[in-house]
């Protein structure tokens, strides 16, 4: 069922606003439209930080992982070498 809300009438004095719904005229204070608006905003922009927040949540993710394994590569190279080069040192002052 469709619900078509036309606004017929404003009070400026009341803050009361009179709209037309089935053919029954019915009042919502301003003070409830404006706390519906508010609080669609609010979800708006915390929709939109939580969005936000999670992809750079991800993305970061990616990224540090990535460095870490870098580096860990590039410490296990470092120490295989080290390892080999003392490897060769004590070999060759066993056939001296």
């Amino acid at each position: 069922m469709l619900i078509k809300s036309v606004q017929i009438q404003e009070r400026a004095c009341g803050g009361v606003s009179k709209f037309f719904r089935n053919g029954l005229v019915t009042t919502m204070p301003r003070e409830n439209l404006s706390s519906v608006i508010s609080f669609s905003l609010l979800l708006i922009c915390l929709s939109t930080s939580l969005t936000v927040g999670w992809i750079s949540y991800k993305n970061s993710k990616v990224i540090l992982e990535a460095q870490t394994f870098d580096r860990l590569t590039e410490l296990h190279t470092a120490k295989t070498a080290e390892i080999e080069r003392y490897s060769e040192q004590i070999a060759n002052q066993i056939h001296l």
